[in-house]
């Protein structure tokens, strides 16, 4: 330490314009030097030697922790060799030194770096067995995670994703070791914004769980009424994982499917999630009475539109699924859905699915392994535009079973001759009979 703050310093003294490059090279030779002060941290403050790693002896390890912890944590700089030695700086001669020098510099020179070694040494149980010497200040976990807010607050050198760095850790370890450590909500809370206001989309997934784990000890109003500035912020942050629970803890049960569904690659277990909140807007509907149907069909009905949103995405991650959540949930809709798909071919997929599901043909023009028949019969009552909708896609895509289809179909359906069910960009239109068999652009899309 005192090698790198010596030289580190005369390194800014010579920064001239003559000798810039000069100096760049410098600071880049001193850099590996630099970061062999946080494997010999970690070495020591695990009561082990450097560089060997070999475990000392209890009073000597002891010591050593002690002599190190003092000079992170001591608030001032010291004097090397101890009593008398020079006084080690982080400034330029002239400038004030700051409050807990070391640990800033060692914070600016890598602030990971730095916590990493912190949490090697708050696994050791030494920080709660600790007896002070005389003159020494008590070290413990509280101390230091007080130190590094206050380091953090009022160190301008410090980038916000150090910060965010300094955050995580402490929130972390604030779950981990929630025994020995509490903060006030008020520092909590502030903590939380800080988490949720950073922007850097690479740390999205640690500040989450960092968020989490402060969640574990505080409930900040705005989560505790789903709604609220904080709230806003983690949307803005991407914490689709925390908003879930928010919003299902107060049944907000559009934002929760809107929240799975904005989740970043999510997979087939969408379903499941999707289905049991649809079964909680049911139940909710038969044992909440006095809400009154209207409201209730107006929260299914966002809820649905949410999922028309994505329907696309879901019918890449699974088509049968797709086709088996609406019909279980709004069987109605089946029309609205073709409406939503953007390419033809999954529109037929999609209705092939629904109205054969048992059919497996490996001859078919599209991927056979991509469509599973699903686990539900063939349903009835459905809106015959439905069934015209899909021979016009399957003139298209396999003409040669369009007679196959009618002659198991409902005998309604070849009376029908045009359905205007769809108006726009995904019209199905009845061509005439004649023509249905060998033509492949019967379709009009």
């Amino acid at each position: 330490m005192q090698q790198y703050c010596e030289d580190a310093n005369m390194l800014n003294s010579d920064l001239t314009t003559e000798n810039a490059q000069k100096t760049e090279d410098r600071i880049e030779a001193l850099v590996p030097v630099a970061y062999k002060i946080f494997p010999y941290l970690s070495a020591i403050l695990s009561g082990l030697s450097y560089p060997n790693k070999t475990p000392y002896e209890y009073s000597k390890s002891s010591k050593a922790k002690s002599e190190v912890y003092q000079s992170l944590f001591l608030g001032k700089s010291i004097h090397w060799p101890q009593p008398d030695g020079k006084l080690i700086l982080t400034t330029e001669e002239g400038h004030q030194e700051p409050t807990y020098p070391y640990l800033r510099m060692l914070l600016m020179l890598d602030s990971e770096a730095m916590l990493d070694t912190l949490d090697v040494a708050f696994e050791d149980s030494w920080l709660h067995n600790y007896t002070e010497r005389m003159g020494e200040k008590r070290i413990d976990r509280q101390l230091i995670i007080n130190l590094l807010l206050e380091v953090t607050s009022g160190e301008a050198k410090l980038s916000a994703g150090d910060r965010t760095f300094v955050y995580i850790f402490i929130a972390r370890n604030l779950h981990k070791y929630s025994q020995f450590l509490s903060l006030p909500n008020s520092t909590l809370h502030s903590i939380l914004i800080g988490l949720s206001s950073d922007n850097n989309q690479s740390t999205t997934e640690d500040r989450q769980l960092a968020v989490e784990f402060l969640l574990s000890v505080y409930t900040p109003p705005d989560v505790e009424h789903g709604t609220g500035e904080l709230v806003e912020l983690f949307k803005e942050a991407g914490f689709w994982r925390i908003l879930i629970l928010v919003y299902s803890h107060k049944e907000m049960w559009v934002q929760v499917v809107h929240s799975h569904l904005k989740a970043p690659n999510f997979d087939r277990g969408i379903f499941n999630h999707l289905s049991a909140t649809f079964h909680k807007i049911k139940l909710q509907s038969s044992s909440k009475p006095t809400l009154g149907t209207d409201h209730d069909q107006s929260i299914e009905a966002q809820a649905i539109h949410v999922v028309f949103n994505a329907i696309n995405q879901l019918i890449d991650i699974d088509l049968p699924q797709t086709t088996y959540l609406i019909q279980t949930f709004t069987p109605q809709a089946h029309l609205d859905v073709v409406d939503h798909i953007e390419e033809t071919r999954n529109q037929f997929r999609y209705l092939w699915t629904l109205l054969e599901p048992s059919e497996e043909d490996q001859d078919d023009p599209f991927d056979p392994e991509a469509v599973v028949a699903p686990t539900m019969p063939t349903p009835t009552n459905l809106n015959p535009a439905i069934r015209i909708c899909y021979v016009n896609l399957l003139s298209k895509f396999d003409p040669h079973h369009v007679l196959e289809y009618l002659k198991s179909a409902p005998s309604p359906l070849i009376m029908l001759q045009t359905s205007s069910r769809f108006a726009g960009k995904n019209r199905c239109m009845m061509p005439s009979f004649g023509n249905l068999i060998g033509r492949k652009d019967a379709c009009d899309v």
